[in-house]
């Protein structure tokens, strides 16, 4: 048994397991190519796959909020990692659960604890 420590953040809004404290988000194709007067959803998909090509380096930054979640969580199995930790701590805040469930990589079992913390940072 083992405790683990991890980070979740939420960008915009929106839970993401991959990212860190300096995310960046950049506005989408379809807002820049309305912003240069063509209308992305008339493109075909190649005229789509070009317009990306030609105009990736022209991306605004928009404006990012991250909200920090620091999950603790006490005498876990070994064979769990931080990473299943963050998958069970996004289901968690999502969907309101009262225990975190780890999920097995291979097999379709799992863990599920009620031994955590879970304290927003930001």
């Amino acid at each position: 048994m083992k405790n683990l420590e991890t980070r979740v953040f939420k960008v915009n809004g929106f839970f993401d397991r991959y990212a860190n404290e300096n995310t960046k988000r950049k506005q989408s194709f379809s807002s820049l190519a309305k912003e240069m007067g063509r209308n992305w959803d008339e493109m075909t998909k190649r005229q789509r796959q070009n317009f990306r090509k030609r105009h990736a380096n022209k991306l605004k930054e928009i404006p990012t909020k991250i909200e920090i979640y620091e999950v603790k969580a006490f005498n876990v199995p070994n064979i769990f990692s931080d990473f299943q930790l963050r998958e069970a701590a996004i289901d968690k805040l999502i969907f309101e659960l009262p225990t975190l469930f780890l999920r097995c990589k291979t097999v379709d079992k799992g863990y599920c604890t009620s031994n955590f913390e879970i304290n927003k940072i930001q």
